[in-house]
């Protein structure tokens, strides 16, 4: 197992190409576009709620109880029936920009599209050159 304190995560690599990345649950805030988080410890719906997309912000219940429960505050599994790719607040792609490249290989690899508010934010996003942001991080 290898530990990402900073980001209170950890991924698990069964071999074979199989991993597993468990998550804290949390809150993040970008100091700049493009930027690492910081992160706060939080709980399960504040932390779903600050995911790039709906299809990515459903959970699965480990408990005894609960099993195998699947746990979807943003209508996830309704926007995996769709194929449709929905940001979950207007900041996601300012935030975050390389959430546009995300978005684009969902749309090309699983033939998903990207629903209109979510479009009509990533190309404000591409004209707003946030993808920049990004690049500079890595110089």
């Amino acid at each position: 197992m290898v530990r990402h304190k900073k980001f209170k995560t950890a991924t698990i690599d069964f071999g074979g190409g199989h991993k597993i990345d468990l998550v804290t649950a949390r809150k993040e805030y970008y100091p700049y576009s493009g930027s690492l988080p910081q992160i706060e410890p939080s709980n399960l719906k504040e932390d779903l709620g600050r995911r790039d997309f709906s299809i990515n912000a459903l959970a699965c219940s480990l408990d005894q109880e609960n099993y195998g429960h699947v746990i979807d505050y943003y209508k996830g599994q309704q926007d995996l029936t769709k194929k449709r790719i929905r940001v979950l607040h207007r900041n996601s792609f300012t935030d975050d920009p390389l959430r546009i490249i995300r978005a684009v290989r969902f749309e090309q690899r699983y033939s998903f599209k990207m629903e209109s508010e979510t479009y009509e934010l990533l190309t404000a996003a591409v004209q707003n050159r946030l993808i920049n942001n990004v690049l500079q991080i890595g110089q």
